[in-house]
């Protein structure tokens, strides 16, 4: 009989009788087999050969089904991580709401004062304008005698410029000449008039 069955299992099905399932009747004649008609022929297999096939299959839906597991725990993992983000947004637009409020009110609160300082006409006094230059922005003219403040030592003194950011206030005992590297400088106030 050239009845194919498919591989079950992994394994392919090896016939070793048929059975009529009208009759019942089993038989390992092919040529009994080809007299039924095909509709009532069904292929037997040895019992060893169906219980590897059937663990097989189990091993298969264990394997599944433990991989439906593992699915159905990241699933709870990725709602848990959702919920706290949605918590986590919800919380980021009250502050942001909250942020705006003030924002507002503070907007109002500097209009009406703006408003009421204009209505006062109180004189605004700007702060003088610091006469230390910084360094880095400007440099005095090459050999210029000026007042040095320099930060890390937190000293203030007369030095002049050597036009390289760099400034001699002296001459050491062993004729060394005394540099050093300002933050800020300004220039010498005039000398006082004398008579």
């Amino acid at each position: 009989m050239d009845k194919q069955i498919p591989p079950v299992g992994g394994e392919e099905v090896e016939v070793v009788a048929w059975r009529h399932s009208e009759t019942g009747r089993a038989t390992a004649d092919a040529v009994n087999v080809s007299l039924w008609f095909q509709e009532c022929v069904q292929p037997l297999m040895t019992v060893a050969q169906h219980q590897r096939i059937v663990e097989a299959l189990l091993e298969d839906a264990r394997y599944n089904y433990q991989l439906a597991l593992d699915w159905q725990d990241k699933v709870i993992e990725l709602q848990s991580e959702r919920e706290q983000l949605r918590a986590e947004v919800e919380r980021l637009t009250t502050d942001l709401e909250a942020a705006n409020s003030m924002l507002i009110e503070t907007s109002k609160a500097g209009i009406e004062l703006r408003a009421q300082l204009a209505q006062q006409q109180v004189p605004v006094q700007a702060e003088p304008a610091s006469p230390w230059v910084r360094v880095v922005d400007q440099q005095p003219k090459k050999g210029e005698d000026v007042l040095v403040w320099c930060h890390d030592t937190n000293e203030q003194f007369v030095a002049f410029s050597l036009g390289d950011g760099r400034f001699q206030f002296g001459i050491g005992q062993d004729g060394t000449i005394l540099v050093c590297r300002p933050n800020y400088w300004q220039p010498l106030p005039k000398a006082p008039y004398q008579p």
